[in-house]
């Protein structure tokens, strides 16, 4: 027997009940192109995002990989999200086999690729109190069998990345629950998943969502029926709970995070590498500069690529003005991409950081990493005579932050 589980035959009845129900929602919109001018009508084009151009040694299409878009990108979803919700694991995954072919048909002919599948340990009645860490084991066990389902139908489609999103794992009272038992439970589904992974030969990345209570993509994600309930404090909160439990664990070598533009950001890209994806929505030029720079210094892209967040106001109903939402959503990520690649290449705030830590590169500062001590500190402090009043010097904070400024406004034509 093959260690690597083939896929089954496709089911013929699918394939000819559902061929003919294809409906083509964006009648009328063309393939979206680079154009560097248009007219004044013609705004479907994207002004900045050219897919072919290169930047830091890759294209632009490898470096910003969009999701939930319409045009050459990718698409990513629940389980639910594709098949109704139901109680019976067996028509589970009759419905999961039925839709799987019918996306596998379509992919073939509007060569979009999906680019997450989660399963959805959340918006079931079932999860109220947890999935993995639910204090039922029956609980535990059915939302592993969905977890392996959903894996599977993940590799049928070839999708770049697995997602988890622990939204319900978590606890109201330490004193009303072991906290200890319910974070192994959750370690060992996803331990179980990343060993499963590997026995399917399942090339995608595993990715773990933290709760991200400031974040705008919590109420993306989340149903307007769940947002108040008993769980308060979540295992996966932000980033760094994140990362501690995946360490704690030894998982770090399996899953990468997916997270929200800023502070969360910057954090998971300066630990090996470990952000995965990031979902951006309507922030401004100095916020995606920032948050590509964090993209640029892993080194490569990010494999879950950017999930666009986009809403488009309520009086928006047609495809014309969903997809003008996409593209100024995609086309605002390319030009923060441009300047912030401007920006490193030109190196003025690289020369300035090198001066700021100027002082760590010799006496005790060049020695730190190696054999400094408490007690070489405190002796140097007494043989130079240093008073704690000349340690002071201003960080220029206001200066830079109207440079970067300033940079910002003359990149209009970037």
């Amino acid at each position: 027997m093959s260690a690597c589980p083939q896929a089954g035959p496709k089911r013929q009845k699918m394939r000819d009940q559902r061929a003919s129900d294809f409906v083509d929602y964006f009648q009328g919109i063309d393939r979206v192109e680079f154009k560097q001018i248009g007219g004044t009508n013609d705004v479907l084009y994207y002004n900045h995002y050219n897919s072919s151009e290169r930047l830091r040694g890759r294209t632009m299409e490898e470096w910003l990989k969009f999701s939930v878009s319409f045009t050459a990108f990718k698409y990513n979803a629940f389980d639910t999200d594709l098949i109704p919700q139901t109680d019976n694991f067996d028509e589970y995954k009759s419905k999961w086999d039925e839709i799987t072919d019918f996306i596998l048909e379509l992919s073939q002919r509007t060569h979009v690729k999906p680019l997450w599948i989660a399963p959805d340990l959340h918006s079931y009645t079932r999860y109220a109190t947890g999935a993995a860490t639910n204090n039922d084991v029956n609980i535990f066990v059915q939302a592993a069998a969905q977890t392996k389902k959903c894996l599977e139908m993940a590799h049928r489609l070839n999708t770049e990345c697995f997602l988890f999103w622990p939204y319900r794992e978590g606890y109201d009272n330490p004193f009303r629950c072991d906290l200890q038992r319910e974070m192994k439970l959750l370690a060992k589904l996803f331990k179980m998943t990343a060993e499963y992974k590997e026995r399917l030969c399942y090339r995608g990345q595993l990715m773990i969502l933290p709760y991200y209570e400031h974040s705008e993509y919590k109420s993306y994600m989340l149903c307007e029926n769940f947002k108040n309930d008993s769980i308060s404090k979540r295992y996966m909160w932000d980033a760094m709970s994140c990362l501690s439990f995946l360490r704690h664990y030894n998982l770090e070598r399996y899953y990468k995070i997916c997270a929200a533009p800023g502070h969360q950001l910057y954090l998971t890209s300066v630990y090996d590498g470990l952000a995965g994806a990031v979902v951006v929505g309507d922030e401004d030029l100095k916020v995606l500069v920032v948050t590509i720079k964090a993209v640029i210094d892993q080194g490569s892209p990010v494999i879950g690529g950017f999930n666009l967040n986009v809403r488009p106001r309520r009086d928006s109903a047609d495809s014309h003005d969903l997809m003008a939402a996409y593209i100024r959503c995609a086309d605002a990520v390319a030009r923060a991409f441009r300047v912030a690649a401007l920006l490193m290449a030109e190196q003025m705030f690289s020369k300035h950081v090198q001066q700021k830590y100027s002082s760590f590169g010799s006496g005790p500062g060049a020695r730190l990493a190696a054999d400094l001590s408490l007690h070489d500190c405190e002796e140097h402090l007494k043989k130079n005579h240093i008073h704690y009043n000349d340690m002071f010097s201003s960080s220029k904070s206001e200066y830079w932050d109207l440079v970067f400024q300033r940079y910002l406004d003359g990149c209009t034509n970037v």
